[in-house]
């Protein structure tokens, strides 16, 4: 675990018929604790850099 954040992730077979595979990815905002079982402090320093700038 780099960074510490939970990532969930769910991949989506099509139905009968259906082309639409897809997957969603769910991450974390917060890192967990050492002991791995609460969620800690905002992961500030991974969020994006103003593209503006």
């Amino acid at each position: 675990m780099k960074n510490c954040l939970g990532v969930q992730i769910d991949i989506h077979k099509p139905h009968r018929g259906d082309k639409n595979l897809h997957a969603h990815i769910l991450v974390t905002t917060r890192r967990f604790k050492e002991n791995g079982e609460e969620l800690g402090g905002k992961a500030i320093d991974l969020e994006p850099i103003n593209s503006e700038q």
